[in-house]
């Protein structure tokens, strides 16, 4: 079975958020603390000039939409769970159209997962 993207989309979203993090701690530094012992390890974006300002508020902006995206992964995961662990059919049922579109988002494995406990409840 191929892979796809969005079985690794909360790690490739931890990843973007941590470098909009980084380059926000930069920027700051810059911008309002200018930490010495910062800028001499050449932890620092002074040569974007006029610049800065712009990244550091597109890495602002970036951070935020990254830890929804992240946030929102996250508890879609855990709801997936806590339906698929359920232990009556008429929950099951009840929750299967949710169940459908998470394990849509989540991407083929949550897909088999969502197909197995279908069969296991013999709903179609």
């Amino acid at each position: 079975m191929s892979r796809s993207w969005r079985e690794f989309q909360s790690y490739i979203y931890l990843a973007l958020l941590a470098s909009c993090i980084v380059i926000l701690v930069m920027t700051i530094n810059d911008l309002l603390v200018s930490n010495s012992a910062l800028k001499n390890s050449g932890f620092t974006l002074t040569a974007a000039g006029a610049w800065e300002t712009w990244i550091f508020a597109f890495a602002l902006v970036f951070s935020i939409i990254f830890a929804y995206y992240f946030a929102k992964i996250v508890r879609e995961t855990k709801k997936f769970h806590s339906l698929i662990a359920s232990s009556s059919k008429h929950n099951f049922v009840k929750n299967l159209k949710d169940l459908q579109r998470i394990a849509r988002i989540l991407g083929p494995r949550y897909e088999q997962i969502l197909k197995e406990s279908m069969d296991k409840w013999k709903v179609k």
